[in-house]
């Protein structure tokens, strides 16, 4: 059976955010640079699997590390690993930084566009800007993760 894994950003300052994933007393928090538009790529990564993709990665700046995430969907559920790497392109190690399966999919995107949400409204969008600002606020992004989970769950409801 699925298990719930809760995800959120910590915090958002100068251009770097502090995100942390936890599953019962397993947990890992890493902060970012905005190297890479790492809100908005979780949400895309996110949204290509409620929508029928079977895996993705994608990484997140670590200036100079790079954060990297393998997740794999099985039917309704995800497998996540995240790895950590001295530089980008670097081979896999053999631990990773955090990893989990049967993951609730629903759940877990819920947690994801949850935490989106939560930064957004604690920081505005003139806060924002102010605190990542390479990037635009991922409105867009967000709005498509909403669609998907609807669409997810009307076609796992059936």
């Amino acid at each position: 059976m699925p298990e719930s894994v809760e995800f959120r950003w910590i915090k958002m300052r100068h251009g770097w955010a502090t995100f942390e994933i936890y599953k019962n007393s397993s947990n890992c928090r890493i902060s970012v640079g905005d190297g890479v538009d790492a809100p908005r790529l979780i949400l895309d990564a996110i949204s290509a699997l409620l929508n029928g993709a079977s895996s993705v990665t994608f990484s997140f700046d670590g200036e100079p590390t790079e954060v990297r995430w393998h997740i794999r969907r099985e039917r309704s559920s995800l497998n996540v690993k995240i790895t950590l790497h001295s530089e980008w392109g670097a081979p896999e190690e053999d631990e990773p930084a955090w990893s989990s399966d049967r993951i609730d999919l629903a759940q877990f995107a819920l947690s994801v566009k949850s935490a989106q949400e939560n930064l957004m409204a604690s920081l505005g969008e003139s806060g924002y800007q102010r605190e990542w600002p390479t990037h635009r606020t991922p409105n867009t992004a967000l709005a498509e993760i909403e669609e998907s989970i609807e669409k997810f769950r009307k076609d796992y409801a059936e």
